[in-house]
């Protein structure tokens, strides 16, 4: 699979929240890792790399985290996953998720 950086999910409307933006390689094949928080202390993790729910479609990979921590620089202890029922509905992470319903979900986060 290519390497596939999706503008879209860094500019627009939830750009200010992106708060890490990484390059991940697992056994040869290229990803992609965002991190976004907001305001209201929620962020999501959004991953688009080899083993994640819908890599071999090209589609996204997202779950729901809580940041605990504020810290100047960011860490994975920094956050825990979480698992609001109105966004996930009983699932650990949301996968097979386009471009487009990934922006649908980070509203939902957002408005938490």
């Amino acid at each position: 699979m290519e390497e596939n950086i999706n503008l879209s999910l860094t500019v627009g409307k939830y750009e200010q929240y992106l708060v890490s933006a990484d390059d991940v390689n697992i056994l040869g094949h290229s990803g992609i890792h965002y991190i976004y928080k907001f305001p209201n202390g929620y962020g999501a993790s959004v991953v688009k790399q080899y083993g994640s729910v819908g890599y071999s479609q090209d589609l996204w990979e997202l779950a729901v985290i809580l940041f605990e921590y504020e810290t100047d620089v960011l860490q994975l202890a920094d956050y825990v996953i979480v698992y609001p029922e109105p966004i996930l509905h009983g699932q650990d992470v949301l996968g097979n998720l386009s471009e487009k319903n990934v922006i649908k979900v980070l509203e939902q986060i957002y408005n938490l």
